[in-house]
């Protein structure tokens, strides 16, 4: 550790600041919530970014941390990524288990990622309960992997293509571990084997859907690559980390604010034919054009209302 400064809560100690990096201690020295926000180009087969706003998001969290009491650490990069690991236009979201790795490296046995979008709602500590209870923290997302899994993870993860599509897939925007428990050390081992391969994690975000070209897979169930996610998932069922949390759980606990930290053109076309269809399909809208080409009255009321959109 570098220089440690009282701050203006006694509460609160600032460990560690350095360029594009904090660690802030609520005075309990088990549990860690590790995050990371990097301003990059996008990678290879992802949308455009139009919005990047990572370090209000990551404010946002550390001060919704304090207000429900954790006691824990908090760390995060900002436009910078943890020793050892890959960057995000490099290979996307390959940093996850880099933070959480750092934070354990650190001497801290209980360790949560959280995405720089997530608001804190009320105290985690049950979540935190939980994962001491069952080693791992980790929430359902409503696809399959199969979904979501470009042809050249299945060998990488060893699976066929229909056990994939057998196989639910996680939500990592918050994924917690207890590493004091050999399963979730071989988990982590695992995740970051599979981030540095160079080609588990990496891949089109859309295939054959938005306007996107099918590059994921020649199998037309298949709409993408969802990188991090497909490969803790995988790695979370054959360790037998088989007890996930719902999103009704999630959404007790938290926000997934996105749109306010990170924007994409997700669909790929250009930006004008985007608004050009809009104001076409509007404009009928507006006009009361029905299908037989008869007007119907329109209220001032509807024009506003389409345009808010």
């Amino acid at each position: 550790m570098k220089a440690i400064t009282q701050s203006a809560s006694s509460s609160v100690v600032e460990l560690e600041r350095d360029a594009g990096y904090l660690a802030i201690s609520f005075m309990n020295s088990e549990v860690c919530v590790v995050t990371l926000g990097a301003r990059s180009s996008a990678p290879k087969g992802h949308p455009r970014r139009v919005l990047q706003s990572f370090e209000q998001g990551i404010a946002n969290l550390q001060n919704d941390l304090a207000h429900v009491g954790f006691d824990g650490e908090f760390r995060h990069w900002t436009n910078r990524f943890p020793p050892g690991s890959p960057r995000h236009d490099q290979t996307p979201f390959g940093f996850k288990p880099y933070c959480v790795s750092d934070a354990y490296q650190s001497g801290f046995p209980i360790v949560l990622w959280m995405d720089s979008s997530i608001r804190v709602k009320k105290s985690i500590g049950p979540l935190i309960d939980h994962i001491r209870r069952e080693g791992y923290l980790i929430f359902r997302e409503d696809h399959s992997v199969g979904e979501y899994c470009k042809d050249e993870a299945l060998a990488t993860l060893g699976m066929t293509r229909e056990e994939g599509f057998e196989m639910p897939c996680c939500w990592s925007c918050v994924l917690g571990l207890d590493l004091s428990q050999p399963q979730s050390q071989e988990f982590l081992r695992l995740w970051m084997e599979k981030a540095s391969d160079g080609i588990t994690f990496s891949g089109p975000k859309w295939s054959g859907v938005m306007g996107w070209p099918r590059t994921a897979s020649a199998d037309s169930r298949v709409k993408g690559h969802r990188h991090d996610q497909t490969a803790a998932s995988v790695i979370a069922l054959q360790l037998g980390m088989n007890h996930w949390q719902s999103k009704a759980v999630f959404f007790e606990y938290f926000d997934n604010d996105r749109l306010s930290v990170r924007n994409y053109q997700e669909h790929n076309v250009p930006l004008w034919k985007l608004w050009a269809r809009r104001v076409r399909e509007g404009f009928k809208s507006v006009m009361g054009l029905s299908g037989q080409g008869k007007k119907v009255r329109v209220s001032h009321k509807r024009w506003r209302g389409w345009f808010a959109k």
